[in-house]
Parts: structure tokens; C-alpha cells; sequence
């Protein structure tokens, strides 16, 4: 809708999957960065949108194609409202991968 709307715009979905309350807090914690969904059909402004996100200090996941993408993240959608953390990940073996000495 949001496309057709607003015709030859590059349409890129994101700061939709999780509470405003949420999104206000510091994106940098102690445990990672926030991740932030974000889906588009024009790669250069997904591209665009990452380094922004990024620089924001969201950790950004780029979905891809909105009419695959923009599902997960549409109301009712496998990661609306989900709050996630990216973690540096490293130790020599599987169980010890997840706990980060940074």
C-alpha cells in the first residue's frame, strides 16, 4: 500500500517488529545490540537503510524481497514483538560459543 502510495519511492520495512517502549531504550546493552528487522525490494536502499540502523548502534537483519521478508515482520508475523539481542559469539566448542569474553 505504502509503495503505490508513493510511486518510483523505495519502499524499505522496518522499526515495526517490536514495541515503541522497546525501540526508545539504548540499543547497545551489555549482553549485544538490539536487532532491528528490516525488508525491502530495492537492494540499494536496503543497503541504505543497514548502514543507518547500523549507525544508530541497532544490530540490522535484512530480510530481503518485502513480499518474503515484510511476512515475517507483518502484525501476527513469527517475529512481531520479539526483542533480540545479537551476541558475539565465540569459546572452542558449540556449548561455549555463546558465552563471549568481549
Amino acid at each position: 500500500m505504502i509503495a503505490e502510495a508513493a510511486p518510483g519511492a523505495s519502499v524499505v520495512k522496518t522499526f515495526n517488529t517490536m514495541w515503541a517502549r522497546v525501540l526508545k531504550r539504548d540499543p547497545q546493552t551489555e549482553q549485544g545490540k538490539r536487532v532491528l528487522f528490516l525488508s525491502g525490494d530495492d537492494a540499494d536502499a536496503n543497503k541504505k537503510v543497514v548502514s543507518l540502523v547500523s549507525s544508530w548502534g541497532f544490530e540490522p537483519v535484512d530480510l530481503g524481497a518485502i513480499s518474503e521478508g515484510g511476512l515475517l515482520m507483518q502484525f501476527g508475523g513469527p517475529l512481531t514483538t520479539l526483542s533480540l539481542i545479537s551476541q558475539p559469539q565465540s569459546g572452542p566448542s558449540l556449548p561455549e560459543m555463546d558465552l563471549s569474553n568481549n
